[in-house]
């Protein structure tokens, strides 16, 4: 039986008359392990080995893995590789007439240049037309959406993406200064039976994820697909992107920090069509004066009292240490007496500079009691949250705002951020990288900010604090550790 390859669409493929064991051996050699399999009773049985194929029983995988099964059926099970015949269902579009932009491209609406690697990230929607950008905080990345939505505009609409409505209102702000009339931002203020004709009726949509989710099914037209903060990846939403927008033939995703997770950044790429086309890392956006300087305050919290009562909880051999990382994780988030060191010296800091404390949503409610000040998470009203955050524009100064990392640790585009704290932020890269990001970007006066590292000197804390030194060696982020802990009595 011959085998023959079928491209369905610009994402999924399908190998049709391999050999049952040549399958077998495609299927073990695109498996991943699955995070946190190791914890499932599955695994534990031996009934699983805690690994996920990209490939599954009918030959069915992603176009950015083809050359890699051609290599496994070449390499392992001795196929021809050459007498595989091949049935494309993609559609063609051609972009030969398309010029590309330089650094004035948007000069006219935005006022100013685009940079070197923001006109590369362009220029490559219709050479690359799939893949990602690793672009840091600051690095301009609504400038570089607006670029590929015109300049793809004769050719296709533009479907972006983003993770909150609040990034949603900052990139539509932009796309009003051009002259892409035909765009729109969609947000749940619109009415669900007018939403139809909202996405029938417009080129250049702009959207939160969460609406994506509720009406992926509605953008059956080709777009350029761009898909803001990509790292962002659940479930739900790797489904639509496969099945519901798989036929979109332009396809870029954007975001400041890769999954570590081997398979979810695995899927990424195949979902996005390409590997990553530009890196532009938060330390070459400070070095070229894209970004503000910082430096990372490691800062240590010490209870005697709890620390001993740990370690004794620790060494008991009938005590799990699931049951020992619940124990500190509640004693961080719920204890007053730390909760209460803790604004003790924030309160010693000079708090005349704009101050962003970013914590856990069990801690953050009691420690804004101690400020006066309200809690922002997911909770709060979308006008409260834009009214909180809008401070940081209207004053240079004594703004202290206390959110939490789902909230705010991304989506956040505020040029007066002075200092920013993290409380017991862990050891996601992600979120580390994202949350530093908030203070990044210039005012055009005072281009330095603050970072300021709270974490406990307990057993799980201190490992994920030594991780996160290892993020800030290897993204170069100068940091000091500070020898004198917070104590709490």
């Amino acid at each position: 039986m011959s085998i023959n390859l079928i491209i369905h669409d610009e994402v999924n493929c399908q190998f049709e008359g391999l050999d049952p064991s040549d399958l077998q051996t495609c299927i073990e050699a695109l498996k991943l392990p699955v995070k946190g399999a190791y914890t499932t009773a599955a695994y534990r049985a031996g009934v699983w080995d805690g690994k996920e194929s990209l490939m599954d029983e009918m030959g069915v995988t992603y176009n950015y893995l083809i050359d890699k099964v051609a290599d496994v059926l070449e390499l392992q099970c001795g196929v021809d590789v050459d007498t595989i015949s091949i049935d494309d269902r993609r559609k063609e579009i051609d972009f030969s007439d398309i010029k590309p932009i330089g650094k004035d491209y948007l000069k006219d609406y935005l006022g100013y240049d685009l940079r070197d690697y923001q006109v590369d990230i362009t220029n490559a929607s219709f050479t690359e037309m799939k893949g990602i950008a690793h672009a840091a905080t600051s690095s301009g990345k609504s400038a570089i959406i607006l670029a590929i939505s015109r300049l793809l505009d004769p050719y296709l609409k533009s479907l972006i993406i983003v993770p909150s409505a609040t990034l949603a209102k900052q990139t539509y702000a932009d796309y009003q200064k051009t002259d892409l009339a035909e765009s729109t931002v969609m947000l749940s203020s619109v009415k669900p039976p007018e939403r139809e004709d909202t996405i029938r009726n417009h080129r250049h949509i702009i959207l939160t994820t969460k609406l994506f989710q509720n009406h992926a099914e509605l953008f059956d037209e080709d777009y350029a697909l761009i898909y803001d903060e990509a790292h962002i990846l659940g479930d739900v939403t790797m489904d639509n992107l496969r099945y519901e927008l798989g036929h979109c033939p332009v396809r870029f995703g954007f975001t400041g920090s890769l999954p570590t997770d081997k398979l979810k950044l695995e899927k990424l790429k195949c979902l996005m069509g390409g590997d990553v086309i530009e890196r532009v890392s938060s330390n070459f956006l400070v070095e070229n004066d894209y970004a503000s300087s910082f430096t990372v305050h490691v800062v240590t919290t010490s209870d005697k009292s709890f620390e001993s009562e740990l370690d004794e909880i620790s060494n008991d051999p009938n005590i799990e240490g699931s049951q020992v990382y619940t124990i500190e994780d509640k004693y961080l988030l719920t204890n007053q007496k730390r909760i209460a060191a803790i604004a003790d010296y924030l309160k010693s800091l000079d708090l005349s500079e704009n101050t962003l404390i970013l914590c856990k949503p069990q801690l953050g409610k009691e420690l804004a009691l101690h400020f006066d000040v309200p809690f922002i998470d997911k909770d709060s009203k979308t006008d409260i949250r834009d009214d909180v955050f809008a401070q940081f524009d209207e004053h240079e100064s004594d703004v202290l705002v206390i959110a939490s990392f789902g909230t705010s640790s991304t989506g956040i585009s505020k040029n007066q951020i002075y200092r920013l704290v993290k409380i017991d932020v862990g050891k996601d890269e992600t979120t580390i990288l994202q949350s530093i990001g908030r203070g990044m970007r210039l005012d055009g006066e005072r281009n330095e900010f603050e970072v300021i590292d709270i974490s406990a000197n307990t057993k799980y804390s201190t490992r994920h604090r030594k991780e996160r030194l290892k993020v800030y060696d290897r993204e170069s982020y100068p940091y000091k550790l500070d020898k004198n802990f917070i104590m709490v009595d």
